[in-house]
């Protein structure tokens, strides 16, 4: 009953919810991905998005995007490091001798280990701040290549990370590499294979400066990555819990999602955030499944404890507004978590039965809801 679905850097569970026996059904959720594959980390930073204006992904990563931050003179930060070309050479001076592979791990496991953040390769910078454009004429699925290489060869645990091309309207590419914050952390750079003692170095980012950790630091390091485990599975569970509470107020059969993300967002549920979610759920979101079907909940929204509930229309005027009404139940919690839910009483078979198509349909709506 506890199974986990997989999807990139979150957790997901899936069940049916039956009120009548107040126990949920499994709905036979399966693993998908592995730590090789994964996809596409979802991370948002707002201040890299309004820097890019727009999202960190093949969307918001374009050539306009890089010749805007060149031009703003964007300095680089504790989440923005930039790189003129694709780690060629060793880089000189470096207190600790290092191969280029080394160096890229460097770069990427630094920002992995603090707040996340954008490498951005094909920029060159003067005293910290873009000054000029420096797309790379290789083919770029073989730096990915390389890189790639580079990044499991010389870092432990290897941090999860999007590799996104971008062609250069002059000719060439340019290489973003979107490094979420790692709950994996504190990942260290290795040494060069063949040699035994293969010692280890950690790294964090400073400022715009990147930094080794002292012996101190990086037994802290551990302590929190074995205490965020066990967060992140207090999270879920009470975010399951506290939905399927809500569902029990209904008489009906409900299929339900619930979301924790690994690095949960530091922020306060305040009345322009629950205004901004409900711009987003109610203008901005839009999404239909294989089926062309989609959530509806067509009630005010509601501010709960550090979440924005959206639901149906009540059913009876003695009926509580927040509870689970109409096509639809949606949790968005402030921190990132979500919880929703949908009728499955909706989607029976002529028959009368659940039929299993619907069932995945709705599952893709429900999943596809809560971590948009």
């Amino acid at each position: 009953m506890q199974d986990l679905l997989h999807l990139g850097p979150v957790g997901v569970v899936a069940y049916v919810f039956d009120h009548a026996r107040k126990v949920p059904h499994e709905t036979v959720p399966q693993r998908v991905g592995a730590v090789q594959a994964w996809p596409v980390p979802i991370w948002r930073n707002p201040a890299l998005e309004a820097l890019l204006a727009g999202p960190l992904d093949e969307i918001g990563l374009t050539d306009a995007a890089v010749q805007s931050l060149v031009a703003q003179q964007a300095r680089e930060s504790e989440v923005l490091e930039l790189k003129a070309q694709p780690y060629r050479g060793a880089p000189p001076g470096a207190p600790v001798p290092r191969t280029a592979e080394q160096e890229l791990a460097k770069d990427v496991t630094a920002l992995a280990n603090t707040a996340g953040g954008l490498l951005l390769i094909g920029v060159e910078e003067a005293a910290g701040a873009a000054s000029a454009a420096t797309p790379f004429p290789d083919d770029s699925e073989a730096v990915v290549q390389r890189l790639v290489r580079a990044l499991v060869n010389h870092s432990a645990p290897v941090p999860r990370v999007a590799w996104i091309p971008i062609s250069a309207a002059a000719g060439g590419h340019y290489l973003a590499v979107v490094v979420p914050p790692s709950p994996l952390a504190p990942h260290a750079v290795t040494g060069q294979r063949g040699d035994s003692r293969r010692p280890l170095h950690w790294f964090v980012r400073d400022g715009a400066d990147t930094r080794p950790v002292s012996e101190p630091e990086i037994a802290d390091r551990y302590r929190t990555r074995f205490r965020g485990a066990d967060d992140q599975r207090t999270r879920r569970e009470r975010v399951a819990a506290e939905g399927r509470e809500a569902l029990g107020r209904s008489d009906r059969l409900w299929l339900w999602t619930a979301v924790v993300p690994h690095a949960p967002v530091p922020a306060v549920l305040d009345a322009h955030a629950v205004r901004d979610t409900t711009r987003w759920w109610q203008t901005e979101y839009g999404f239909a499944s294989p089926l062309a079907r989609s959530l509806h909940t067509d009630g005010r929204p509601y501010a709960g404890p550090g979440r924005t509930i959206f639901t149906g229309l009540p059913g009876r005027e003695d009926q509580d507004p927040t509870d689970p009404s109409g096509g639809a139940y949606v949790e968005l919690h402030i921190d990132g978590s979500a919880f929703a839910a949908t009728p499955v009483a909706l989607n029976t078979g002529l028959d009368g039965g659940i039929g299993d198509t619907t069932l995945v349909d709705d599952l893709v709506v429900l999943v596809d809801a809560c971590l948009s």
